[in-house]
């Protein structure tokens, strides 16, 4: 074993050199390959966690929602409510005794048209207005760190009533198209209103042929028309949450027209593990004491197409530049193949001195593995030094050369995000070190099959 380590090293370094040209080349084509798969990877995962926290920003890592219909009859009059029915409150004080339950909080979700309140250029948007309950701690510490800076215009977080009426935080993209900053205020129609508004357009097309009962309905349609009013306290980014509005518990409770009624949509849980949701809810599902009128779905159910969609592009991504990979392989058997050739006067004497098949295999697969530890190790640490200057080098490629990577006003991101697992490296290294190695299995068995005595003659 140890003469084969010493004619592989030594034919790898060449008299008067530190390595062959050949050996040079194979070594960088290994190192590029395991440069750019780290750091593509590495970017590709930092963007995927980065989009996940953005999300667990907003949405809670359980929803629930009471599933069981109203209590009527077909004459519209209540009826008595099932013993093991929970209203909100008393679900809340069961579902924080749940294991791996770290918080139960009511919210409002309503989707409804919001204007400027001064008339202008600027057209009414759709919105989706998120209530919280102003004592959720933890909720609004995510909020508060995706909020814009003051000195840029971001305001504040506050949200419930002030002297100057109810503040909401808009999304920075949303007060944009709005063309609305801080301290102006909005107007947001009820969905309640709105339902109640084509019930009434309905009876207004009844009544064509009667006047006065016409007249009616029109003031009855103007009274349900008066939107409700917000001031703008804040602005906040996030490329997920582009058309969010947050306010209070109570004001969305005004805003939905069920003030009275003690309304929720529902209760958001928040979990010790965010990001094994999934396992949390189906252990919830089958706890005893789980309310029976209350189902609902994790925030990776609600994002299970995107979370895919991301999955599979990493994948490909993967398997496309591991033929980097694959190339700087084969240009390690071409460099085995022309080794072999050069050195066949040499491999025919230590044949003819008796060395065995296995040995002189052996001296091209220890060549390749070489090769490839040298290759793969620089390539890891040339691909962990990109990421780790990553931003810096965006900014000298935007100064320098124009060349812009993941424009911020298009992603949302300040700085380019990466995140590089310990399996992903393993996942990297560890074939592109078998691949070269194995590479050197041809031209080491098509030397060691020739005769000994034409290879000391030099093939002839």
């Amino acid at each position: 074993m140890r003469f084969i380590w010493f004619l592989a090293l030594r034919y790898l370094k060449p008299r008067g050199t530190f390595f062959s040209v050949i050996t040079l080349l194979s070594i960088i084509g290994v190192l590029l390959g395991v440069a750019v798969l780290i750091v593509v990877i590495g970017v590709m995962s930092g963007f995927e966690r980065t989009i996940k926290n953005n999300i667990l920003g907003l949405q809670p890592p359980i929803v629930l929602n009471d599933s069981f219909p109203p209590f009527q009859d077909e004459n519209g009059n209540e009826l008595p409510r099932p013993a093991e029915y929970l209203e909100w409150r008393k679900a809340k004080e069961t579902l924080a005794t749940m294991p791996h339950i770290t918080g139960v909080q009511p919210f409002i979700n309503l989707v409804t048209l919001v204007e400027p309140a001064l008339e202008g250029r600027f057209e009414p948007q759709v919105a989706n207005f998120l209530g919280i309950d102003p004592d959720n701690k933890d909720q609004i510490a995510k909020i508060a760190a995706m909020m814009n800076k003051p000195e840029k215009g971001g305001g504040s977080f506050e949200i419930g009533s002030g002297a100057d009426g109810d503040h909401v935080v808009l999304n920075a993209k949303l007060a944009e198209k709005l063309g609305v900053g801080v301290g102006d205020k909005i107007n947001a129609f009820s969905p309640e209103s709105m339902k109640e508004v084509r019930q009434a357009w309905k009876k207004w097309e009844a009544s064509k042929d009667q006047p006065d009962q016409k007249k009616g309905i029109e003031d009855e349609m103007h009274k349900l028309l008066v939107p409700s009013e917000f001031v703008v306290a804040g602005l906040f980014t996030s490329l997920q949450h582009q058309d969010f509005i947050i306010f209070s518990l109570e004001s969305g409770q005004t805003l939905s027209g069920k003030a009275s009624q003690d309304y929720v949509t529902g209760l958001a849980l928040t979990t010790e593990d965010p990001f094994a949701a999934d396992q949390t809810f189906q252990q919830l599902l089958a706890h005893p004491a789980m309310p029976p009128n209350w189902g609902g779905h994790t925030w990776i159910d609600a994002n299970r197409n995107f979370f895919d969609a991301i999955q599979n592009e990493r994948s490909m991504m993967f398997l496309v530049l591991m033929i980097i990979i694959v190339v700087a392989a084969f240009s390690t058997m071409i460099s085995m193949i022309i080794f072999a050739f050069q050195k066949r006067r040499e491999i025919g004497m230590i044949r003819a001195l008796g060395a065995r098949l296995s040995q002189v295999v052996g001296i091209f697969v220890a060549q390749g593995m070489v090769i490839a530890l040298i290759g793969v190790s620089l390539g890891a640490g040339t691909g962990w030094l990109i990421l780790h200057f990553r931003n810096g080098i965006r900014a000298w490629l935007a100064e320098h050369l124009n060349i812009q990577i993941f424009p911020a006003d298009v992603y949302g991101l300040a700085e380019l995000p990466a995140y590089l697992r310990a399996e992903d490296v393993w996942w990297i290294c560890i074939p592109a070190f078998l691949l070269c190695s194995l590479a050197a299995l041809y031209p080491a068995l098509a030397s060691a099959v020739g005769d000994p005595s034409k290879e000391l003659r030099g093939g002839a």
